[in-house]
Order: structure tokens, then C-alpha cells, then sequence
């Protein structure tokens, strides 16, 4: 996998896997009548945005755990 951390991939392959998993929601309320074709063009437009940035939050709350750049102090007692 090179010099990436798999929990980077996996997460990435969750985010993806629930957004196109609602995008097919969206096609299959489209299919059914449910949704006006109108109604799914936004409602695809919305799960990608928003599944972009909901990776970006956890990627970037990852990231910032992974390493630390402030070490705990303990009271020397």
C-alpha cells in the first residue's frame, strides 16, 4: 500500500461506499416516481458535497491524532 495508513484508505473506501450507495438511492427514487429527475440532479449534487466534506472532517480529525504535536505533562510527584 506505499507509505499510506490503511485507516486513511479504508475510511475513504466507507465515504465513497455510502455515497454512492445514497446516489443510488437517489436513482432508484428517480426510477420508481418517487423523485422528479430535477429533484435527483440536486439531491446528487448534495450527497456528493456533502460526502466530501464529511471525509474532510474525518480526515483532517484523523490526521490531527495521528501525531500529535503537544506530548501530555504529567505533575512529577
Amino acid at each position: 500500500m506505499g507509505d499510506h495508513p490503511l485507516p486513511i484508505l479504508y475510511g475513504t473506501l466507507v465515504f465513497s461506499a455510502m455515497c454512492l450507495s445514497v446516489m443510488g438511492l437517489c436513482r432508484a427514487g428517480t426510477m420508481t416516481g418517487a423523485l422528479t429527475k430535477p429533484e435527483a440532479e440536486i439531491g446528487y449534487v448534495v450527497v456528493v458535497l456533502s460526502s466530501v466534506c464529511m471525509w474532510l472532517l474525518w480526515m483532517m480529525a484523523w490526521l490531527h491524532q495521528w501525531h500529535p504535536l503537544v506530548e501530555p505533562l504529567y505533575p512529577v510527584g
